[in-house]
């Protein structure tokens, strides 16, 4: 069952009635929702949350009941358009299995606005079409008097939550739209600002593999090249990798939604010099965007990252280097509302635009004179890589400098990586 998570948030217990048309309702002057859980207690079955997204405030429910007898509504394929009939289904006002009528107002983002009454006790209903098929979940209303206006969220932003691992990317055509850099920038944006798990198509991630590669290349002059070899491998290839990195996304996103951590190994002392490395990386880093793009916020926070996405991110200028390459320049708002600046890097490859995440150092030669610098840098990009593919190597005993002395011992104590780039963001 899919609802609204503020519907069953923060409850010790859940539970559930299936619709039976001949069970006998109330109004709340002749005892509503109260007296109907009373007389009908022998049919409530337990529920439990199974996945949440506290971002679109949506949850999936198993419910402890045979349902295979139950009639399933379909869900929309499109969107709606504007004055098409809807009708929104709940429980307002302690009023069991009650429906309401209106019409599409507007279509905002991540929204769908109509004037169906919806009232406390409607939220995580379903809305409907004329044809019955579900096109969103009523999630709130406008209040300080205001009548007629309501929101759902389109079924399409809970697709991952019903699909979970067995297909957390069906549909991405919906939310993403790669025709062009600005359009996929602008839309992969939103992806983030939605958490949405879809963000994880958002990169080119074959030449993320070929950045790995060239990493594992320097890492070969400060390490036994036999292990960096050894940690290549562990990678399962090209293709696992790229599938494992899309995984990592989507957790992290699921992560920083649910308020729980993405664990990280540890990595033996020996590793020292390279974690080291990344932690002034990231310092750098962190002054360069403070000074250079104005940005005044850890981007380790993906909640805030959020908050901040809300205020408006404007694509300001776009510059198509060749017919396969352009560099976006966007405009985005800190919290206090002041501005920051940044560009990001987009290739065209199999018929998509797809950021280049970070940026080539060849890229960077092409930066327009005015265009701001990224977020991410090549060099910071490939400490980011080296502490990924040395943390395949984690659980192995002994960690060999490439000279001739003898390997250092394991260390008791390993130095966990949170906070450090390559590592709890991926």
């Amino acid at each position: 069952m899919l609802t609204n998570l503020h519907v069953v948030d923060g409850n010790k217990g859940l539970g559930a009635i299936l619709y039976q048309p001949d069970l006998v309702s109330y109004t709340p002057m002749d005892g509503g929702l109260d007296r109907f859980l009373f007389e009908n207690q022998r049919l409530v079955v337990g529920a439990q949350v199974i996945r949440a997204d506290p971002t679109m405030d949506l949850a999936l429910i198993h419910i402890d009941a045979d349902t295979t007898g139950a009639r399933v509504a379909k869900f929309a394929t499109e969107l709606p358009r504007r004055g098409d009939p809807v009708l929104a289904l709940g429980h307002p006002q302690e009023t069991v299995w009650s429906f309401t009528s209106g019409v599409v107002s507007a279509l905002h983002h991540g929204a769908i606005q109509h004037d169906a009454a919806i009232n406390p006790g409607s939220s995580g209903g379903p809305l409907l079409n004329a044809r019955g098929e579900i096109i969103g979940i009523n999630a709130s209303r406008l209040y300080s008097g205001t009548e007629g206006v309501g929101f759902a969220r389109p079924v399409a932003v809970a697709q991952w939550l019903i699909d979970g691992s067995k297909n957390p990317i069906a549909n991405a055509s919906v939310e993403l739209d790669l025709s062009d850099p600005a359009h996929a920038s602008a839309s992969c944006i939103r992806a983030q600002e939605m958490a949405s798990p879809y963000l994880a198509e958002c990169f080119d991630w074959s030449l993320r593999w070929e950045q790995l590669v060239v990493s594992a290349q320097e890492l070969r002059i400060r390490i036994d090249p036999h292990l960096v070899d050894a940690a290549l491998r562990k990678t399962g290839g090209k293709d696992a990798w790229i599938a494992a990195g899309k995984d990592d996304i989507r957790a992290f996103i699921r992560a920083t939604t649910s308020g729980s951590t993405v664990e990280c190994p540890p990595l033996p002392d020996a590793l020292a010099f390279v974690i080291d490395e990344a932690r002034e990386v990231d310092a750098v880093r962190a002054r360069r965007v403070r000074e250079r793009n104005g940005l005044k916020l850890d981007l380790s926070d993906q909640g805030a990252v959020r908050q901040m996405l809300r205020k408006g991110v404007r694509v300001d200028s776009v510059k198509q280097i060749t017919a396969t390459f352009a560099w976006v320049m966007l405009v985005d708002q800190n919290l206090d509302h002041s501005e920051y600046r940044l560009s990001e890097a987009w290739g065209l490859r199999d018929g998509k635009w797809r950021q280049h995440w970070p940026p080539r150092a060849e890229d960077l030669l092409s930066l327009p004179e005015r265009f701001p610098p990224p977020l991410d840098l090549p060099s910071e990009a490939k400490s980011r890589l080296k502490l990924r593919l040395l943390a395949q190597l984690y659980d192995l005993e002994t960690i060999a400098p490439a000279s001739s002395s003898p390997p250092p011992q394991p260390a008791d104590r390993a130095e966990p990586l949170s906070g450090v780039l390559g590592c709890g963001s991926p």
